[in-house]
């Protein structure tokens, strides 16, 4: 699994050979008041549904015998991932939003080689 996640805002592509997931962790599970709540053993249908509102998971199919590009571009409050230059989904959510991201975290937790990382701002 490949994890690329925002500092700042808590923005996070999760990267597996079965799915790519765009996650907002801001104004989901790093959210102060849903770790009280958690924290305080509520487990309600609404929390967990509320949760499920801050990701979205989409199919990769990635042959991990053949190198692939993974592009993910956050603009307002939407992510957009790419997978070899295709456009496999995007993700809106409130804290995506954020304007002044200036780290990223690159964290691979399974054996696997990563290469060329390229962060860059989009310009309008």
């Amino acid at each position: 699994m490949l994890l690329l996640s925002t500092a700042r805002s808590l923005c996070v592509a999760r990267v597996t050979n079965k799915s790519l997931t765009l996650i907002d962790s801001k104004t989901g599970a790093m959210d102060l008041k849903i770790q009280e709540r958690k924290l305080a053993g509520h487990k309600s249908p609404e929390l967990a549904a509320l949760l499920k509102t801050k990701s979205k998971t989409f199919d990769s199919n990635l042959d991990s015998t053949h190198w692939h590009s993974i592009t993910v571009r956050g603009v307002g409050d939407t992510m957009t991932a790419l997978l070899d230059d295709k456009e496999i989904g995007s993700f809106q959510s409130e804290g995506i939003a954020h304007s002044t991201e200036r780290m990223i975290t690159l964290a691979v937790n399974n054996p696997a080689k990563v290469d060329a990382v390229k962060v860059s701002e989009l310009l309008p």
